[in-house]
């Protein structure tokens, strides 16, 4: 049994509802931006953050917002995977701080505030991480707005003087226990192909 898609944010128009980003920062870098890319993805259109580095504590965070996410009303938190693609001009530490609110636009309750921390193994190369939100504790997944902070902390890039870029492309909330449509067409064809059976017995 396949896994239903809560969300597809591909850049590519997999996420069709509303769409925002942000930022925030500290130090400060002494150059730093976040923009929707058109190419450079894995593949087609990505994401894409850097900051240029002043000080050891500088820090950067572009914020990706989907935030008219529906279909995860599966409260079971251990059911969903979220999973993304990343690059990244060194092998470095991702920090990725994860919420959720109950309604779209932010609105209701905050569901889900963690900090997650991902290792990019080498430069400039491709890696798909991901985490299974029942690890995540008292994590509600049926919010209806999500977003994701990804920030690059310099003592973590090498310290100043560096231009740090880090891609991402492909973040995709799934839900295990949810079989996709195809699955429910597949048991209903069987189901009417059993009763045809029958009937001509």
């Amino acid at each position: 049994m396949g896994s239903s898609v809560i969300f597809n944010e591909d850049f590519d128009g997999g996420y069709a509802g509303a769409f925002g980003t942000s930022q925030y920062f500290g130090g400060p870098p002494s150059a730093y931006a976040n923009a929707v890319q058109s190419s450079g993805g894995n593949p087609n259109g990505c994401w894409q953050e850097y900051m240029t580095t002043a000080g050891w504590g500088d820090y950067y965070a572009g914020q990706l917002q989907l935030m008219t996410v529906s279909g995860n009303t599966d409260p079971v938190a251990a059911n969903y995977t979220l999973t993304f693609d990343a690059m990244g001009s060194q092998a470095a530490n991702i920090q990725l701080g994860l919420q959720s609110w109950q309604n779209n636009y932010f609105g209701g309750s905050q569901l889900i505030n963690t900090t997650l921390n991902f290792t990019l193994n080498a430069a400039n190369t491709w890696q798909t991480f991901s985490v299974n939100l029942g690890t995540i504790s008292g994590a509600d997944p049926t919010g209806a707005t999500w977003q994701l902070n990804f920030q690059l902390n310099s003592w973590q890039w090498g310290g100043p003087g560096n231009t740090d870029t880090l891609t991402v492309d492909n973040i995709v909330l799934t839900n295990a226990a949810v079989p996709e449509p195809a699955t429910f067409a597949l048991a209903g064809l069987g189901l009417a192909s059993l009763l045809i059976i029958r009937r001509r017995q």
